[in-house]
């Protein structure tokens, strides 16, 4: 039996590729936000459903930065969600005894440390992309 050949449809790889290299920034400013709106007392769950950060997610977004050859910077808003995530974690089960803007504060220093990598990877070092 000759096995047959399928091709790829290449719209939809591109779509795959897309969201791929777009849905890690979606999930850093849904996250931001919802630590920012979450401080001015405005409940913000659709937040926490659409960008959402899961370990099983995490993994298949850094494997597939990897098979596809991405370029560092698409993982440094991984890295923020995971470490936003880590933050809040520790404190709803442990606590960080601070204030609510210093929490808020520690997540924009956070968020702007991210950005200022994301940045300086894609234009120093990734110019290409």
């Amino acid at each position: 039996m000759k096995m047959e050949e399928r091709s790829v449809n290449k719209r939809l790889y591109k779509l795959e590729i897309f969201l791929l290299k777009t849905s890690p920034v979606g999930m850093m400013l849904c996250s931001i936000g919802n630590t920012i709106l979450g401080y001015l007392g405005m409940e913000t769950a659709i937040l926490s459903f659409t960008g959402g950060l899961s370990i099983l997610t995490a993994l298949f977004l850094y494997t597939s930065s990897y098979v596809f050859r991405f370029c560092p910077y698409h993982r440094i808003p991984i890295h923020y969600c995971i470490i936003s995530d880590c933050i809040a974690y520790y404190d709803m089960y442990i606590g960080i005894p601070t204030s609510d803007l210093m929490y808020l504060g520690i997540h924009l220093t956070i968020f702007g440390i991210a950005i200022i990598l994301y940045l300086y990877l894609k234009f120093k070092v990734c110019k290409k992309h």
